[in-house]
């Protein structure tokens, strides 16, 4: 399949008082047109600084330092490097060919707009020229006081959004404020705004960490419905394994700021390979499972102070004299299945820490 967005040795530090926090450390990864990619790993892995990385919106003290972000917004065509494209640029991407649902709906909306303004601007931003031939034939199909056609047809195509979404009552929905509405019907409003101007990549961040499970369920069942017609590719950031077998077609497994193994998501489930993705798939309850559950030992790594060579290396029951020296390099298994971990690869093939 053709590459949608890659990313070549991506370095992200955070400059602290502290010391420099080594977040993202020579990440690369390929995500494929019409694949959704699932991200896993424990809290501060680096999973959610890696999507803000992609999208260009990592703010001070974070700076990327390293590497490429190549995305690919014409197949046949050569990959734009975002790490040096200008403010403009990126603002025409961002909500464009690339969105983004953020993990918590309530920091994501703007509590004094209405539902209708917010998801209309998407429209306003990137569709203008669209807006104005269409505003021209088109009639209103909702009530407003806007003179403006331009803005009458954003909220036309806003009451149809809507009404795909399976959203009841869109035309009162529009007038409604984030404050009035639940936490799943905020969350389809998040994500109604990402696809407003039906991008080619779809990122999102924990987007249904903080529903129950009922809502949770819709909603990714939400996304991959809406996959197959309005998106390309989706990059799925979740803690939970189980939504990533479900509703992921590969998978990426990061701990302390490196990519550890990258497989298809059946292979990977069925045959793990670097002892953290082993370790992973062990702390998962299980029906059958009696006394205590398994944990991982040992805690994260402080990344001010990483340790030497693979930071697993101090939790990692396998770990061998070279893993403490340097980084491993990436190891291709076959089966379209990658793994950074010196119990498949030689010392010699291994890369700078």
């Amino acid at each position: 399949m053709a590459k949608l967005l890659e990313t070549v040795d991506l370095v992200t530090n955070f400059y602290t008082y502290e010391g420099v926090v080594r977040a993202l450390n020579r990440i690369s990864l390929t995500i494929e047109h019409g694949v959704t990619f699932g991200l896993v790993g424990e809290s501060g892995c680096g999973k959610s600084v890696l999507v803000r990385s992609l999208m260009r919106i990592i703010q001070e003290p974070g700076r990327i330092d390293g590497g490429r972000i190549l995305f690919y917004p014409e197949r046949d065509a050569g990959p734009v490097d975002l790490v040096q494209q200008s403010d403009d640029y990126l603002c025409g991407l961002r909500g464009n060919q690339i969105s983004m649902i953020f993990q918590e709906p309530n920091a994501a909306l703007n509590p004094i707009m209405s539902i209708g303004n917010q998801i209309a601007e998407s429209f306003l931003i990137h569709r203008r020229k669209e807006l104005d031939r269409d505003a021209s034939t088109t009639s209103s199909l909702i009530p407003t006081r806007s003179k403006s056609r331009l803005r009458k047809e954003a909220l036309r195509r806003v009451v149809s959004l809507l009404e795909q979404l399976g959203i009841a009552n869109p035309k009162e929905i529009v007038h409604r404020f984030p404050h009035e509405l639940s936490g799943g019907m905020k969350q389809r409003i998040v994500i109604a705004i990402a696809l407003a101007c039906r991008p080619m990549l779809l990122i999102a961040d924990e987007a249904t960490s903080n529903l129950d499970v009922t809502i949770q369920a819709q909603i990714l069942q939400l996304l991959l419905e809406l996959k197959k017609t309005q998106i390309s590719s989706v990059l799925l950031i979740t803690h939970d394994l189980g939504v990533v077998a479900e509703t992921c077609q590969r998978v990426g497994v990061m701990y302390a700021g490196n990519l550890c193994e990258v497989a298809d998501v059946q292979e990977l489930f069925s045959n793990p390979r670097h002892p953290y993705t082993q370790a992973l798939l062990a702390a998962v309850p299980k029906f059958s499972q009696e006394g205590q559950l398994k944990s991982i030992g040992g805690n994260v790594p402080n990344l001010v102070t990483p340790p030497p060579g693979c930071r697993f290396h101090p939790r990692c029951a396998q770990a061998k004299p070279a893993c403490r020296e340097r980084f491993p390099a990436d190891t291709h298994l076959g089966n379209n299945h990658t793994v950074a971990c010196y119990l498949y690869t030689d010392q010699s093939r291994a890369s700078a820490p």
